[in-house]
C-alpha cells in the first residue's frame, strides 16, 4: 500500500518572516512522523520566503538521493505548476550537478548564451524564463536542490543568490 502524497503547496500567501525549524518535537512517541511533518512545514515556508524575497513566480525544493532529484514541495501558480509526478536524473543536467557537487548557486535564463540546453528545454517546457538554483545543505551535507523560477526574462543576479543562500542558512 503506497503512502499518501502531500498536496502541492500552491500558495498566494505572503511570507511572514518566520522560518523556525527548531520547534519542539511532539512528545507522543511518534517522533519520526512529527519530525517529517515539521521538516515539510519548514521547507514549505522556505519555498514561500524564497519566492517572495526574490520576486519570483515559483520555488521548488527537491531531495537528492544518489543521482535522482525528487520534488518535495513547491510554491507555484496554478497555471504554471511544478510537476510532482516525476523525478529527474541529476547527471542529465550538468548545471544542476555542478550546484549539488560544488555547493555554489547558478542561474540560467533563456537568453543566456551557452546555457545548458537540457536545463533551457525544461525551463521552456515549464513556462518560465529564468532559474536560480541553490544547494540546500542540512546537517553539513547537501540534502537537496532549491529552484526559484521567474516567468519574466529577467535573470537572477549575484545579490539574489546571496539573499537566497542567507534565507537557506536559517534552516541549518
Amino acid at each position: 500500500m503506497g503512502r499518501a502524497r502531500r498536496p502541492v503547496h500552491h500558495s498566494r500567501e505572503r511570507f511572514d518572516g518566520r522560518l523556525n525549524p527548531c520547534a519542539p518535537a511532539a512528545d507522543n512517541g511518534n517522533v519520526p512522523a512529527a519530525t517529517t511533518e515539521r521538516l515539510m512545514d519548514v521547507l514549505s515556508r522556505a519555498a514561500l520566503a524564497l519566492r517572495d524575497s526574490l520576486d519570483a513566480e515559483a520555488c521548488a525544493i527537491s531531495r537528492v538521493i544518489g543521482d535522482v532529484l525528487l520534488l518535495v514541495t513547491d510554491v507555484s501558480a496554478p497555471q504554471n505548476p511544478i510537476a510532482l509526478d516525476r523525478g529527474y536524473l541529476v547527471s542529465e543536467f550538468p548545471a544542476t550537478e555542478d550546484v549539488l557537487r560544488n555547493g555554489h548557486p547558478r542561474s540560467l535564463h533563456l537568453d543566456q548564451p551557452g546555457a545548458d540546453p537540457e536545463e533551457a528545454r525544461l525551463l521552456r517546457e515549464m513556462g518560465y524564463s529564468a532559474l536560480l538554483m541553490l544547494p540546500l545543505v542540512l546537517g553539513g551535507s547537501t540534502w537537496g536542490l532549491v529552484e526559484v523560477y521567474r516567468a519574466q526574462a529577467r535573470p537572477f543576479g549575484d545579490l539574489e543568490a546571496r539573499v537566497g543562500l542567507s534565507l537557506l542558512a536559517d534552516l541549518r
